[in-house]
């Protein structure tokens, strides 16, 4: 079971590995042999924090995941790395917190994640810096979001100064992208000319977003096999099913 998976997936899609896996497996020993920093970013739907998190489980150091919250101040960027670093939730003041997370951040080395890092206020920003500058630190950064990132990591000049590796994660394309789908799963095995039609309507190339197709193609045969049918294979009529199950989101435009 894959935890990392969409939930529905975790017994049904196998892992691809893409060639990002690679390069994020590359550029983070690379990271880690200085105590530096690393970003990886790319659109969402691109499989960046699927790839990651699998890196990450394949290598040796111990590793934490700090979620961003929205407009993170400097008090709550160390509450989160405090709780998240010692598995507590114990509200202490500002200093001792930050205190005891230096010094525990300069002992055994690890890797911790800003999940989110595109939401990094500038005070958080310079907070994870004035962390991670000193001297003894022993832990790596790895900072993972959205396209925006490298315009927010800019925020603090002395952050964006650390970062020594990174990864832009972007939508596949041609044999990269049948390739990658058809390895999650079977189902997808089906002719070039209704792949590249789906892809080009519905999935833009994007891992996340035929991870979505395919737990709503399973869904729909397993309830043809509820009612005693055959689970139908997937053709253009099983294709148009999914896409009127999944959401399409709309905005007005403005004026």
């Amino acid at each position: 079971m894959n935890h990392l998976m969409l939930r529905g997936l975790e017994d049904e899609a196998h892992t691809v590995r893409t060639p990002a896996f690679t390069d994020i497996t590359t550029q983070l020993a690379f990271a880690k042999t200085f105590h530096g920093t690393m970003v990886v970013a790319g659109e969402h739907g691109t499989g960046k924090r699927f790839a990651l998190m699998t890196c990450l489980g394949e290598q040796d150091l111990p590793f934490h995941l700090v979620t961003m919250p929205p407009a993170v101040s400097a008090k709550d960027m160390v509450r989160l790395l405090y709780e998240a670093v010692h598995d507590e939730d114990d509200v202490f003041a500002l200093r001792d917190m930050q205190d005891e997370l230096i010094e525990t951040l300069s002992g055994t080395p690890r890797i911790i994640v800003i999940d989110g890092a595109e939401q990094l206020t500038a005070a958080a920003a310079e907070q994870l810096h004035y962390l991670h500058r000193r001297v003894t630190a022993t832990w790596t950064l790895v900072l993972l979001g959205g396209p925006d990132t490298a315009r927010t990591v800019a925020t603090s000049a002395g952050l964006r100064g650390e970062v020594i590796a990174a990864v832009e994660m972007r939508p596949l394309t041609g044999s990269e992208i049948r390739s990658a789908v058809r390895a999650m799963h079977q189902l997808f095995l089906i002719p070039d000319q209704l792949f590249e039609a789906i892809d080009k309507q519905v999935c833009k190339g994007m891992l996340k977003n035929w991870a979505c197709f395919l737990r709503a193609a399973l869904y729909l045969q397993r309830l043809a096999v509820e009612r005693g049918e055959d689970p139908p294979f997937l053709d253009p009529q099983l294709a148009r099913a999914v896409v009127q199950l999944m959401p399409t989101l709309k905005t007005s435009k403005r004026r």
